[in-house]
């Protein structure tokens, strides 16, 4: 059979320089979000050799060589911490799923098949979630002692980073 015959559907034609590029942004963005999601140093603190973190997942408290996790669910913490917790600890996995397959779809040149509206909306309940989370910790009046970490930053800021590369392949399609 004629391959350029009306039958079959033409071949994906191959990606430009600047799409495969957009792509890789998109992976890197996606390990920075999945690195702030499951770290526990959205805000942190350390005095006499001993360290404590917070982060989407729960508590981390570290003395020495010893290293105690407890989870939201298991703490005792006001219930917002935990809603916004497992919220943006879900959307910030949703956002890398999305984000990895909107950059194998545009590096592999074939149609994103993730419907844009919905995943706009993704994104905005996780930056919203991991924005609450990061600012009712920070403002907790128990969690005083605690400083701003990086953690939050990567998170955030990859989630945004992935809308902005997902607009700019939506553009050039």
């Amino acid at each position: 059979m004629d391959p350029q015959s009306p039958s079959q559907p033409p071949f994906a034609s191959s990606p430009d320089q600047q799409t495969k590029n957009l792509a890789i942004g998109l992976f890197v963005l996606a390990l920075l979000v999945l690195i702030g999601t499951f770290t526990s140093s959205w805000a942190s603190a350390s005095e006499r050799g001993g360290s404590a973190g917070v982060g989407l997942t729960g508590l981390e408290a570290c003395f020495r060589d010893t290293c105690k996790t407890i989870s939201w669910g298991d703490s005792k913490a006001p219930f917002d911490f935990t809603l916004f917790g497992y919220l943006g600890l879900l959307g910030g996995l949703a956002s890398v799923a999305g984000g990895i397959a909107t950059g194998v779809f545009a590096f592999t040149g074939k149609p994103n098949k993730i419907p844009a509206q919905i995943f706009n909306i993704v994104l905005g309940v996780t930056a919203f979630a991991m924005t609450s989370f990061l600012i009712r910790v920070l403002t907790h009046k128990e969690l005083k002692s605690l400083s701003l970490s990086y953690s939050g930053f990567l998170a955030i800021g990859g989630v945004v980073g992935i809308g902005v590369v997902a607009k700019m392949l939506a553009k050039k399609a």
